[in-house]
């Protein structure tokens, strides 16, 4: 029981360094949501954090503020979706690939 139990524990670490590893390759790799063909650009990390947040100067008018709340949403869901899809891809890739599935 005593060596079960160290292959367990040692398992237990190899994941936990696996998780630190994402969790760090998250933290620094990005993604952009852009909308309004590319009038807002909004860029996110892995974990779905919004580092920056580019606005066209035309935007920017009190006549355009509807339009711009507008595109600054959609570039910002962009983003953040962006990133949770890089999350699974990286927290997939740890783990040897996505499951398999069966029929």
């Amino acid at each position: 029981m005593g060596q079960d139990f160290s292959k367990f524990l040692d398992g237990l670490q190899n994941i936990q360094g696996k998780a630190q590893d994402i969790q760090a390759g998250l933290k620094a790799k990005t993604v952009e949501g852009v909308a309004g063909g590319g009038l807002v650009k909004v860029t996110a990390n892995g974990f779905g954090e919004v580092s920056d947040i580019v606005v066209d100067g035309k935007l920017l008018s009190s006549e355009n503020l509807p339009m711009l709340r507008k595109l600054l949403l959609q570039a910002i869901n962009e983003a953040i979706g962006k990133s949770r899809g890089l999350a699974v891809s990286e927290v997939f890739n740890a783990m040897g690939g996505p499951p398999n599935e069966t029929p």
